[in-house]
This record gives C-alpha cells, sequence and structure tokens, in this order.
C-alpha cells in the first residue's frame, strides 16, 4: 500500500506486467515522435509500471529521467507528483531520510506552481514521514506534535476544497499518529470520521482494511470491546468481496488474535489453520504467475524484434521500389545502381541476422535474471516445501535460458539441435540433483526443431527428468534413462523412460503441477501423450514439428554419466 494513497484501484483487466510492456511500446513511439512532453509523461508512467511490480530501484531510474526533461520548464504541479513519487520508492526502500528529503521537495514545488491538493499530498506526506521517524527523534513528542501539525494543513487544504476522500486519507493517517500518542479516544474519533467517509463513498474496500488494522491496534493495547466492534465493522465490509490476498490474510490473522486473547483456543486455530491455507494457495498462484510472467516477457521481446524487423523491411521495400524506377528512367547507370543495391542488401541482412542474435542474447540475459532474482528468494525461504517448489522453478526457466545461449552461441537463428540441447538439458538437471551415476541412452535423429517448439519440448524434458530424479532413483543401485527423439510421416515422437518403480496412478490423472504443466505444453504443441507404468515409468508425445535437417550427420549414440 501507497506510503500517501490508501485509496485502492478498480480491478484492470490487464496485468501489472502487461501494463509495463504497453508503456514501454507508448515510451518508443513518443521517442519516434520527438515529442519531449510526451517522453516525460511515459518516463513518468513507466515509473509507476515499475512501482507496481515492486521494482523501485527501477522506479526510480524513470522517475529521475522524468524529472530532468520536466525540471527546464519550472515549477509545475506534474513535478511536485514526480518529487512525491520518489519519496515513496525511497519509503520502500527503507531509506526514510531521502524520502522525507523528496517529500520537502515536492512541497517547495507545490507552493511555487500554487498547487492546493498538491500542497494537501505533501504535507500529508511529510506528517506521515515525520510519524514514522519520531522514535529516532531526541525529542518524539516535538515530532509527533509536528506531524499533527502537518496533517491539520493537509486537512484544512482539502476542506477548502471540498474534497472527502482527501480528508479521509488524512482523517486515517491521524489515527494512526494518536495511538503512537497514547489518545485513544482521540485516534479511535479519527479513524471514524475517515470510515464514515469511505462507507458514504462506497469504498468498502477502504473500511474493510481500515477496521481491520484498528481493531490489530485494539487488541495490542488489550482493548477487547474496542477491537471486537472494528472487527465486526471488517467483516461486515469485507462481506466476501474479492481484495487482493495480503488483505485477506490480515483479517484471519487478526480474527485469530482475537479468540486467542479471549481464551477461545478452539476458534483461533481454526482462523490460523486458514490463515497456512491461505499462504500456501498464494505460493502457488505465484508459481504460476511467475510462469505466465515469464511467457508475457519472452512474446513482448518476440513482439518488439519483430516490429523492428518489419520496420527495417518496410525501409528496404520502399527503397528498392525507388531504385527501380529509377533503373527504369536510366539504363545507362542500371547496374550500378543494382550493385550497389545487392552490397546494401546484403549488409542489412547481416545486420537484421546480428540484430536476431543480439535479441536472443537479450532474452537470455533476461531469463537469467529471473533465474538470479528466483535463487536470491529461495536463499531467503525457509520453508522446505516452498524452496523445493522454487528449485523446480528455476529448472524451469534454465531449460528456457538453454535454448537462447544456444541460439546465440551457434550459427542458427531460429532452429535448435536437439542431439545437443537434449543431452545438455538433462545433465543440468542431474546435476541440480547430485545424479551423475544415472546412464543416460539417445536416440535422436539429426534435426533441428524450431525454437517455438523446442521450449515447450525442453520444459516436457526438464519436468520429466525432475521426476525421475525425485521418485524414480532415490534408491535405485543402477539408474538408467532412455531418450528419443525421431521424425515419422512429419511427427515429431519423442520418448522418455526411466527403470525405476514407476508413479502411483492418481499422480498421472494431472493432479502435481508438474504433470499439470505437462498437459498445458501437450495442448499448445497440439500433441498427444501417454504415461504408462509398466517396467518403470514411461512417457511419449508426438506432435507435427517444424524442422529442418541438421548440417553435418549426426548417429544415435550411448553416454553414461
Amino acid at each position: 500500500m501507497s506510503l500517501y494513497q490508501t485509496v485502492y484501484a478498480q480491478n484492470n483487466s490487464k496485468t501489472a506486467y502487461q501494463r509495463l510492456f504497453q508503456t514501454q511500446q507508448d515510451y518508443k513511439a513518443a521517442l519516434l515522435a520527438g515529442d519531449s512532453a510526451q517522453i516525460a509523461e511515459e518516463c513518468y508512467l513507466l515509473g509507476k509500471r515499475f512501482m507496481g511490480i515492486d521494482n523501485y530501484a527501477k522506479a526510480q531510474q524513470w522517475l529521475l529521467k522524468s524529472l530532468s526533461l520536466r525540471t527546464p520548464h519550472g515549477p509545475s504541479e506534474d513535478i511536485g507528483k514526480i518529487y512525491l513519487r520518489l519519496s515513496e520508492t525511497q519509503h520502500e526502500l527503507h531509506n526514510l531520510s531521502a524520502s522525507k528529503k523528496y517529500a520537502q521537495l515536492a512541497h517547495s514545488n507545490f507552493i511555487a506552481a500554487k498547487s492546493q491538493k498538491g500542497l494537501a499530498a505533501s504535507n500529508r506526506a511529510l506528517g506521515d514521514l515525520e510519524r514514522l521517524t519520531s522514535h529516532e527523534s531526541a525529542d518524539p513528542a516535538k515530532s509527533l506534535d509536528s506531524s499533527a501539525r502537518s496533517f491539520g494543513r493537509s486537512l484544512a487544504i482539502s476542506r477548502s476544497l471540498g474534497d472527502s476522500v482527501d480528508m479521509a486519507i488524512t482523517y486515517e493517517s491521524m489515527g494512526h499518529l494518536y495511538i503512537l500518542k497514547k489518545d485513544v479516544p482521540t485516534s479511535l474519533n479519527y479513524y471514524n470520521n475517515a470510515a464514515n467517509i469511505y462507507q458514504q463513498k462506497g469504498m468498502i474496500y477502504n473500511v474493510a482494511a481500515l477496521s481491520e488494522r484498528v481493531a490489530r491496534n485494539m487488541l495490542m493495547m488489550d482493548n477487547l470491546p474496542e477491537a471486537k466492534k472494528w472487527l465486526d465493522r471488517a467483516l461486515v465490509a469485507d462481506g466476501g468481496n474479492k481484495r487482493n490476498s495480503k488483505d485477506e490474510e490480515l483479517l484471519l490473522v487478526t480474527q485469530a488474535l482475537y479468540f486467542e486473547k479471549i481464551n477461545d483456543w478452539k476458534t483461533a486455530f481454526k482462523y490460523n489453520s486458514e490463515v497456512l491455507a491461505l499462504k500456501t494457495r498464494n505460493l502457488n498462484e505465484t508459481q504460476q504467475e511467475s510462469i505466465t510472467n515469464i511467457n508475457l516477457a519472452y512474446e513482448n521481446e518476440l513482439n518488439l524484434a519483430e516490429m523492428a524487423a518489419q520496420k527495417k523491411q518496410h525501409i528496404l521495400q520502399k527503397r528498392l521500389t525507388n531504385t527501380l524506377l529509377i533503373l527504369f528512367s536510366f539504363t545507362g547507370i542500371a547496374c550500378i545502381l543494382f550493385y550497389l543495391l545487392f552490397v546494401k542488401y546484403r549488409k542489412t541482412s547481416r545486420e537484421n541476422a546480428m540484430l536476431v542474435k543480439e535479441q536472443n542474447h537479450r532474452t537470455k540475459n533476461n531469463l537469467q535474471s529471473v533465474s538470479d532474482l528466483l535463487s536470491l528468494q529461495m536463499y531467503n525461504m525457509s520453508d522446505p516445501e516452498a524452496i523445493e517448489a522454487m528449485e523446480e522453478s528455476l529448472l524451469r526457466v534454465q531449460a528456457m535460458t538453454l535454448v537462447h545461449r544456444s541460439l546465440y552461441q551457434g550459427e542458427e537463428l531460429v532452429y535448435i539441435g536437439l542431439n545437443q540441447y537434449i543431452p545438455d538439458l538433462i545433465n543440468m538437471v542431474l546435476q541440480s540433483y547430485r545424479r551423475e551415476n544415472v546412464r543416460t541412452f539417445y536416440a535422436i535423429d539429426p534435426v533441428l526443431l524450431h525454437t517455438d517448439h523446442a521450449i515447450s519440448l525442453g520444459l516436457f524434458v526438464n519436468e520429466l527428468t525432475t521426476n525421475s530424479c525425485k521418485y524414480a532413483f532415490a534408491s535405485h543401485t543402477s539408474p538408467e534413462l532412455n531418450v528419443s527423439c525421431r521424425m515419422k510421416n512429419e511427427e515429431m515422437i519423442f520418448t522418455f523412460r526411466d527403470n525405476g518403480a514407476g508413479i502411483a496412478s492418481e499422480l498421472t490423472q494431472n493432479k502435481g503441477f508438474g504433470l499439470k504443466l505437462i498437459h498445458i505444453l501437450a495442448e499448445r504443441l497440439k500433441g498427444k501423450i501417454d504415461i504408462l507404468n509398466r517396467d518403470g515409468f514411461a512417457f511419449s508425445l508426438s506432435f507435427k514439428a517444424e524442422i529442418k535437417p541438421a548440417a553435418a550427420h549426426f548417429t544415435d549414440r550411448l553416454k553414461v554419466s
């Protein structure tokens, strides 16, 4: 939740990543148009978009770029808004001194621009920061009094403008302030004022969030009657409406805490169990959302590359047309012009090939960045199940990274040699699970597969190898894998077999996340899958594949690792 804005946004059909990608395209369009005012606005919007995905360092870069474009034109409300956003990013990065500096710059800018609404927001921001840093002051009481004066100025401006929502936000902040001042009656009065305005405006999410927080504060102060009153108000406002999972979790935690306070341990346990179930569900949703966002990022990069290639092709076609007209008019110099055009075309082709390679390199780097972020998040986890889920997500990202690394390092632009890719991927998974003793047998046709199919096939291989490492080879003395990729009647026939004990029949009915992913990938390829449990675990997949023959002859091989 923003430090300066507690009003809930309406649901938007677009995800945060989709809005980010759209704004990136709008920024490129503004650059092409050369409109400096629009460029500054798109930079500001990119700052907001990166804040929306919690990338505050990147958000700060874009906000500072927008600020540098607007500052030469003198003070304005837009500059004040940028300073407030910068203050917010520093607050999220736990740098309260820098946050306070930007809030003061915003305040000075709003004064110069004579923006009353901006002054209400900047006074509220300064009041919040003075409240949050009061414990660091030599005289905390004096800091809290200063905070109250800032809130008072914000409230007076909002009243003069007739902005009741801004008034409610300030009342809520003043309620937090008087909790610190240990003046509970005054605090509750401000909370009531805020909640009543939210209720009048139909802002039920704000009523629920505020009531839950007040109830929690009252519980911490052992004021059980007030806690019950506000908790009931939160439940009525919530009313089963879909809010974000964090708010839902907080409400359940507060309910559990209330029943612990009144020694109703059975009911408290019930709510704590619901909290645990919600956290588990959120972890699974986050995992699926990560895969979706990776695919969105990948598709966005491909779209940008395609747009650039189409633009180059359009320019080349236009030049070719003009050249042909000149050739018909001036036959005497036709050969010379044609030769020059041919040279230029070859140069453009080389440049386009380099662009595609660079695109593969950037996509590889982006996927590697995602992998690094997942690794960093995994090191901060303590739950073994969460760590295992994150490790499996890392392997999926690395399977996609391996495709783009092969494209960047090889001669082909959009085709992958399966005879190299599949063994490398399987070895990566085996090393990750420390299964170097597994004997691997490969029978792979000498073909190159298009990246659109290779990425999906790689995810199949990753899931199946991971499954074998986890369940088939746990206590096996002589583990083996047999992998085959054959072309038959324009269809790719992929088979995978281990010599383990097989898996339980109920696990083959699309129950686990890995098998769900396998079925999703099979639908994407429009392929047919078959799972057997005789003499180990066996899997087969057939789909129509876009291939071309490999440049060099490749024979079936046996590899023991």
